[in-house]
């Protein structure tokens, strides 16, 4: 379904949306830059449904607040409660994938009375054992201090992305990694600012008492493939479903992070009976 996006400025804060009249709002969480088009290819589909609104986090105060994560956090998902407040929605569902989980996560908790339902494509998780997360983290600061952080941009692409895709939609990397250079700007962050945003996007900012609290219907959805072996992962996933009364976990196998860039039919044959039950 091919849809027009409009962008409307709401308090200095350019969103991206599609108003369907009579449709319930969804805004769709990422760290990625939205001139990256990383949600272009399930916006239509989400259309059918939803009015669709997306905005970037990385350029908003929360998103600067390096000192304390948490907080940072916590002023994100506010954001999302006046923008949606903003479009004349009360009540909104949202949809977080990878680091947009976070951002997620706490509009549910802190908002409860707002958030009508919760997809977490990917969520992060702090695990008992971290040993092989943070010894990628390493991996990662290697390659971002590179002088060719391009290779690091490579990497991040292809690591999200199944073999067999890659082998045969090279071209489809080239044109992720040139949008991700040019419109991503945490790709051309200071090394120790990016490696301590991915270090905190691993680390529990929710507390077990707080997920319980959560009463929004939640998909959680992870993908199997981590070959950055610093997640998310299927296990970071079962741990974050298992905190959150009426949520329920699918695995997507053969497929990792950038499951919807590389199958975004498949996502929606997954995520589409949720979400008939939560517009019905």
């Amino acid at each position: 379904m091919t849809v027009e996006k409009e962008v409307i400025n709401i308090d200095g804060i350019p969103v991206n949306m599609t108003r369907q009249e009579g449709k319930p709002l969804i805004i769709l969480t990422r760290m990625a830059s939205q001139a990256m088009g990383i949600w272009d290819t399930i916006w239509g589909d989400f259309a059918r449904y939803f009015t669709v609104a997306n905005f970037d986090l990385q350029g908003l105060p929360g998103a600067r607040r390096r000192d304390a994560p948490g907080e940072g956090f916590r002023m994100l998902a506010e954001n999302c409660v006046q923008v949606a407040a903003f479009l004349g929605f009360e009540k909104f569902h949202i949809f977080g994938w990878n680091g947009g989980t976070q951002i997620a996560m706490r509009c549910a908790v802190n908002f409860a009375d707002h958030i009508q339902s919760c997809i977490l494509l990917d969520p992060f998780f702090e695990l008992a054992d971290m040993r092989k997360v943070n010894k990628a983290i390493e991996f990662k600061r290697v390659l971002f201090e590179h002088p060719q952080r391009e290779l690091y941009a490579y990497y991040w692409v292809m690591a999200g992305l199944s073999s067999g895709f890659i082998g045969q939609h090279f071209d489809q990397v080239e044109k992720m990694v040139a949008a991700r250079m040019k419109g991503d700007k945490f790709v051309k962050t200071d090394p120790d600012v990016f490696i301590n945003w991915v270090r905190a996007l691993r680390r529990n900012w929710i507390t077990d008492e707080e997920f319980g609290r959560i009463r929004a219907p939640t998909l959680v959805m992870a993908t199997e493939l981590d070959n950055w072996h610093a997640g998310p992962s299927v296990s970071m996933a079962r741990e974050v479903c298992d905190r959150i009364p009426n949520a329920e976990l699918q695995i997507i196998e053969g497929f990792g992070g950038h499951f919807l860039v590389e199958d975004p039919a498949k996502f929606m044959e997954i995520a589409e009976p949720f979400i008939r039950s939560i517009v019905a």
